[in-house]
C-alpha cells in the first residue's frame, strides 16, 4: 500500500518544482527536451516543451504520466508535429 504513495509522492514533487526546468528525453526522436518552470505536468493540461535537438518550441497536451524509478514517464501528443511523444523526465 505504500508503493502507489510513495510514488505519487515522487510525481508530486518533480511536478511542483518551479523554479527550474525539468530535464528528459525523448528516445523515439533522440532529442532532450525541457519542461519550462512554471507549466503544471497532469494529464488533460497544455503546456510548453523546448526541443532541444531542433531549438524550437512545442505545444502539447499531457495525455499520461506516470512515475518511474528515474522520474517520470511522460507522454504527450504535439500539436507542432501531430504525433505522440514519450519524454523520460528525470527525478
Amino acid at each position: 500500500m505504500k508503493k502507489p504513495f510513495i510514488a505519487a509522492a515522487a510525481v508530486a514533487s518533480a511536478i511542483a518544482m518551479p523554479a527550474m526546468a525539468w530535464n528528459g528525453y525523448d528516445w523515439k526522436t533522440a532529442s532532450g527536451v525541457e519542461i519550462q518552470q512554471g507549466h503544471l505536468v497532469c494529464g488533460g493540461k497544455f503546456i510548453e516543451v523546448y526541443d532541444l535537438r531542433t531549438g524550437q518550441y512545442h505545444d502539447v497536451k499531457v495525455e499520461r504520466i506516470e512515475s518511474t524509478i528515474r522520474g517520470a514517464e511522460v507522454e504527450v501528443f504535439d500539436y507542432k508535429t501531430g504525433t505522440y511523444r514519450t519524454f523520460e523526465m528525470e527525478d
